[in-house]
């Protein structure tokens, strides 16, 4: 298992990899205002693509991707390869596994009043109450959900109160039979990842300057 992770190219960049993209992707990056989002939403694409062409040879094409029910991505040309993309402030992740995975990253930033009674369960408030650093705590709280979330496919179909994963001491506390990892690429994120199982993921840091090299066939 390997967890990738590359800063926000600029969008002068980024935006030639708007041919690797499917069809409905690509209308969902032009839909945003922003240069910077749409600049951060493709280097976690192509960091993907690299991902793939570094760990398996493959390049992935538009044609090469589908959707599962709930809209998680998936390689239909190579569906043993798992997946997960996720980005946040200014910079991308890419999780990639022989096994379905999750991967989550965000940028710390401050938390709205309420909002951790409304995303954690009884046993994570609990700890994050009593907690002497609650923003980092909540952060990692929250990622670890998300990762759980994109592993099981089920996106928002799963309330995020609905189960338990909250660090504790040296482990991690889960009523959710995965295991998960945490892992900090950069000053001020947090990123998580969960799987069935596995070894710790290898972090690899990819450069902008590997990422605008030619991928290859």
């Amino acid at each position: 298992m390997k967890a990738f992770f590359a800063p926000a190219a600029p969008y002068a960049l980024a935006r030639v990899w708007m041919d690797g993209l499917w069809e409905d992707k690509a209308r969902r990056i032009e839909r945003m205002r922003r240069d910077t989002d749409k600049a951060l939403a493709l280097t976690a694409h192509r960091l993907l693509c690299y991902a793939v062409k570094t760990v398996y040879d493959i390049v992935p094409g538009p044609q090469d991707f589908g959707l599962m029910v709930r809209g998680k991505p998936y390689l239909v040309t190579a569906p043993d390869i798992h997946f997960s993309i996720s980005h946040s402030g200014g910079m991308a992740m890419c999780a990639l596994h022989g096994e379905p995975v999750g991967a989550d990253i965000e940028k710390a930033r401050l938390v709205g009043k309420g909002v951790p009674e409304r995303v954690m369960s009884e046993a994570e408030y609990r700890l994050y109450r009593d907690a002497e650093d609650r923003q980092t705590l909540f952060f990692q709280i929250w990622t670890l959900k998300e990762a759980f979330i994109k592993y099981s496919g089920e996106g928002l179909g799963i309330p995020l109160r609905s189960f338990t994963v909250c660090p504790s001491g040296s482990g991690i506390i889960t009523d959710t039979g995965c295991a998960f990892w945490l892992m900090q690429p950069a000053d001020g994120y947090q990123a998580a990842v969960c799987a069935k199982g596995g070894a710790e993921p290898e972090i690899v840091m990819v450069s902008e300057e590997q990422l605008a090299r030619p991928l290859g066939k």
